[in-house]
């Protein structure tokens, strides 16, 4: 899968054009991602002999909107890349939040998308809006899909116990540490990608290590977890404690455990 920002547009479409195919895409943050994002990603990439594409962010727009009281994103842009390209996306579109970008209106925007990638197909869900301001909703892209000749196909929300499912729960569910619905949510089992996060020697407990609260990940609230933590040789990893605290978190190393560079930690339910 290759991946694109936003001032790669020419790259992006010098790549499109040498596979000589249109492209079908969606649109959205897919913070998660979760099964509702999953019904746009299979209705793009049900579409035989196109390009198949995801245009994304790297941060959310509750993030943009809603910043001290937000929780933390469900997944890194690590994970998320990692999803689409398991799943079998060609490539990703990742666009940053600029203020430039945050000026461009809708249509605007979608003229660019078509333009770049020859977008023939767009996949959106029945709330989506974009544009400056949230200027261009469903109603406003099925009159220009229209015009131009763009195939739209509206998805409905994916629901949950009769509720639609929404990254906001889902964050909510894993604040409270109800690890086993968020596992029925998401496209991939929760974990924390810690593989940028700088472990040090606890100065208080000896076969501890600490790290600064500087996830950008949702974390359950404070308490002690029972983890699996998952080094760098995905074949090794141990079961272990891990402590959320206001500004740290704690990770217990077993005795005779040899500390090596953590990938990821998964919880244990």
């Amino acid at each position: 899968m290759r991946v694109f920002s936003w001032s790669e547009l020419d790259d992006l479409a010098k790549f499109c054009f040498s596979q000589n195919k249109n492209s079908a895409l969606t649109v959205g943050g897919f913070d998660g991602p979760h099964l509702g994002h999953k019904s746009l990603f299979d209705s793009v990439l049900q579409k035989e002999d196109f390009l198949h594409g995801v245009v994304t962010f790297d941060f959310t727009d509750e993030y943009i909107k809603h910043k001290r009281e937000f929780l933390g994103e469900l997944s890194t842009v690590k994970q998320k890349l990692e999803v689409f390209e398991n799943l079998g996306f060609d490539f990703c579109l990742m666009i940053d939040f600029s203020s430039n970008f945050s000026k461009i209106k809708g249509i605007d925007f979608l003229k660019m998308l078509g333009k770049s990638c020859s977008m023939q197909f767009l996949a959106i869900g029945t709330d989506f809006r974009c544009g400056y301001k949230l200027d261009t909703g469903v109603a406003e892209i099925s009159a220009y899909s229209k015009q131009v000749g763009l195939e739209l196909a509206v998805c409905d929300s994916v629901l949950f116990d009769g509720k639609r499912i929404s990254s906001s729960d889902i964050r909510q569910c894993i604040k409270n540490a109800d690890f086993s619905t968020v596992d029925k949510l998401l496209v991939f089992p929760f974990y924390l990608d810690v593989s940028e996060i700088r472990w040090l020697d606890s100065s208080f407990n000896q076969g501890e290590k600490i790290a600064h609260r500087n996830s950008f990940q949702v974390l359950p609230k404070n308490g002690a977890y029972n983890v699996k933590a998952i080094c760098s040789d995905k074949a090794h990893s141990f079961s272990t404690v891990l402590y959320v605290e206001s500004d740290f978190l704690r990770l217990e190393i077993p005795l005779g455990q040899d500390f090596e560079p953590i990938q990821k930690i998964t919880f244990v339910y």
